[in-house]
């Protein structure tokens, strides 16, 4: 049975959240146009889809919505802008003047409908991929504003549009909307909402059961949507999070009952993520996390504080902070710092390690809505406590992925501060002429969150002229779940393990020379196996403090409100040693100190080049 929810001003009669900027339009339309182009993704659908669509036309007049079937010219309206097609069949409705539209049009095969939407670019807030888009434009190009969204299913196009009663203002560098004109946007996602939902319904076939989410959802639907959420994502743990067995002191399955009562009485999406975000933290695994959806997560002012022994140090700071490196920050919102991320933010931060956690947690301590106001104290270096109101606004200047430069004693020396790229092989590549001529080479992924291994791999087949057998590189263990074995009251968890191949000299020219690789707490994932291989295979001595100690394979999903990462491989050094939960330690370990980050010194490089200029590090 069909049911829609009232009218489409029902969202305002509701108190419905208004998205304040367009960012938050943007994050809406897709939420709300996933969660459907999902399900009729993987259900099975009618073959009569135009009949569902022309049924859908009529479902929606009592919600406002007065769709008629109209001829179809020889361009469809994809966004603010038109196409030519030629398609094999095409139902379309639109209301009077055209300003609301529903297509469903056929092609002769799939390639014809991605080749539609690879080629819908346009600028707008949301998402665009090749099998489907959720849009709101603005007027950096010509045409009517619109929201919009639409879905590949096999060789047909779903598209939908509402346009916007207004253009939506661009002044050379900002889109901008008032508040007025953004809670007409957010009605229009509704109603677009409405008309997706509305085509799911009738499009999934009689046989095939599932649930279809309300467009305009009530309090029990919402509580409803988070309970099974969390079941999801229960249960997603229980057979998928590579360490489960390792935490004997969590009962797993109490959790699910420890956690449902509180899920049910969340009163809003906000407290309900936090509870998600708590039930995974107990994990302990920096790869396995919730993160809230679209800015929910919040904004932080421009500071970046890390933790230097038991001291919090301002690292770089915007000049609009007043505030200067080597500055300790000891107070937050009236609390000492301490007691503030003991109580508000490490039981809901995921982490592996100690160091993990406290890099981690000092990015979360401050956000906040933008443009709001966080109190601070910190002291300087002689002790004077120095009152901060810091603003969840502006950012610091992000890090290069690759940076080059050469040192004095005929040493080359090369940041990579991601794996997610592959920058730091290409400013090898671009500096080998230099780097072969140097007595040695330091590599830094200090900075280094990870990213692909593939890029790592591709960094150490440069620095090695045979071939590094898997033996000596990074091995890991996933868990196989086997359920006619706990049918027969047996453990029914089973390890599958293996190494991940060897790794090939690479066709280029090859530096044999000292090799040293830099690291610390914000060294990760694919840098911490980059590292693991260094240093198993004797190509480089590690010098710096502890990394991150996480790493692995996470299964990513969304759920009501947010996206979740489960850790599914367990990795190793090959001679099984561990460094998840423990951290790679260095050959070398250097860190710097309050007067070193004052004075803009870095002992942890200038140790490297000392090390370098008695010889070979090995």
């Amino acid at each position: 049975m069909l049911r829609l929810s009232g009218t489409l001003c029902l969202c305002v009669a509701l108190g419905a959240a208004q998205p304040r900027n367009l960012n938050e339009c943007g994050n809406k339309v897709v939420a709300k146009a996933t969660q459907y182009f999902d399900i009729l993704g993987r259900a099975s659908l009618r073959p009569d889809m135009a009949a569902a669509m022309a049924q859908s036309a009529a479902a929606l007049r009592p919600i406002g919505l007065d769709l008629h079937s109209k001829p179809p010219g020889g361009q469809v309206r994809i966004g603010k802008k038109y196409f030519p097609v030629n398609p094999t069949s095409w139902a379309h409705y639109e209301e009077t003047g055209g300003k609301v539209w529903m297509d469903l049009v056929g092609f002769e095969n799939t390639d014809e409908v991605r080749a539609i939407l690879e080629g819908a670019t346009q600028w707008r807030f949301g998402s665009r991929t090749g099998d489907s888009f959720a849009l709101v434009t603005y007027q950096r190009e010509a045409g009517e504003d619109v929201v919009a969204a639409g879905l590949r299913l096999n060789r047909y196009l779903l598209n939908v549009g509402l346009a916007l009663p207004f253009n939506v203002a661009y002044d050379g560098q900002n889109a901008t909307a008032s508040l007025e004109q953004l809670q007409e946007i957010s009605n229009k996602i509704d109603g677009l909402a409405a008309m997706i939902e509305c085509f799911t319904r009738l499009a999934i076939s009689p046989d095939y059961k599932t649930w279809v989410p309300p467009a305009l959802p009530t309090e029990a639907d919402e509580r409803a949507k988070r309970m099974a959420s969390f079941a999801r994502l229960w249960a997603e743990v229980k057979f998928n999070f590579v360490f489960l067995p390792q935490r004997p002191n969590i009962d797993w399955d109490g959790v699910l009952d420890l956690f449902m009562p509180r899920v049910a009485a969340a009163k809003d999406e906000t407290e309900y993520v936090q509870i998600l975000r708590e039930a995974v933290a107990l994990l302990g695994d920096g790869h396995t996390w919730v993160y809230p959806e679209g800015d929910k997560a919040g904004y932080a002012p421009p500071v970046r504080i890390e933790p230097l022994g038991d001291a919090l140090i301002v690292m770089e700071a915007a000049p609009s902070t007043g505030l200067t490196p080597g500055m300790e920050l000891i107070e937050v919102e009236g609390m000492p710092v301490r007691e503030k991320l003991a109580r508000d933010v490490y039981p809901y931060t995921s982490a592996s390690t100690r160091q993990g956690l406290e890099v981690q947690g000092l990015r979360e301590i401050f956000r906040g809505p933008s443009g709001t106001a966080v109190e601070t104290v910190f002291t300087d270096l002689d002790g004077r406590r120095i009152p901060t109101t810091l603003v969840r606004q502006g950012y610091l200047p992000q890090k290069p992925e690759a940076e080059y430069k050469d040192l004095p004693g005929d040493i080359s020396y090369l940041a990579i501060n991601t794996f997610a790229m592959d920058a730091g092989v290409k400013a090898l590549d671009a500096n080998l002429d230099r780097i072969l001529k140097a007595k040695a080479l330091i590599l830094d992924v200090r900075e280094n969150g990870g990213g692909n291994s593939s890029n790592g791999s591709a960094v150490i087949s440069r620095l090695i002229d045979t071939t590094l057998p898997a033996d000596r590189l990074l091995r890991f263990r996933a868990r196989t779940y086997k359920a006619s074995e706990r049918a027969e009251r047996r453990p029914a968890d089973e390890w599958y393990q293996s190494d991940i191949g060897s790794i090939e000299p690479s066709a280029t020219r090859h530096f044999l020379g000292p090799v040293i690789a830099l690291i610390g707490p914000k060294t990760g994932s694919a840098a911490e196996g980059f590292a693991v291989e260094l240093a198993a295979s004797k190509r480089a001595m590690l010098v710096g403090t502890p990394t991150n100690g996480s790493t692995g394979q996470s299964l990513r999903f969304s759920v009501a409100g947010a996206t979740v990462a489960i850790c599914t491989e367990w990795y190793t050094f090959p001679d099984g040693t561990e460094f998840v939960g423990v951290g790679i330690q260095p050959d070398v370990r250097v860190a710097p100190t309050r007067r070193d980050v004052a004075d803009e010194k870095d002992p942890v490089l200038d140790a490297a080049v000392q090390i370098l200029a008695r010889g070979r590090p090995h």
